[in-house]
């Protein structure tokens, strides 16, 4: 089985509060057959990323690296 590792759409995940607020965060995104690395530099825009049962997200804030499952 081939592996794919790309870097072009820049995923994201938008996180959600109880009030309403929210807050989109670069990501990890890891799925059976490929993985898609973030952007880091400030004059890249995000993707939101559609994640599906099964996939491995890890979105990432200044100071820390947040392990989300879906």
């Amino acid at each position: 089985n081939d592996f794919n590792i790309s870097g072009h759409i820049h995923p994201a995940v938008r996180l959600s509060g109880t009030a309403r607020q929210s807050v989109k965060i670069p990501c990890f995104h890891f799925s059976s057959n490929a993985a898609v690395l973030p952007a880091f530099g400030v004059f890249t825009g995000f993707v939101n990323i559609k994640v599906v049962k099964g996939d491995e997200v890890f979105g990432l804030t200044k100071n820390k690296v947040l392990h989300l499952t879906a």
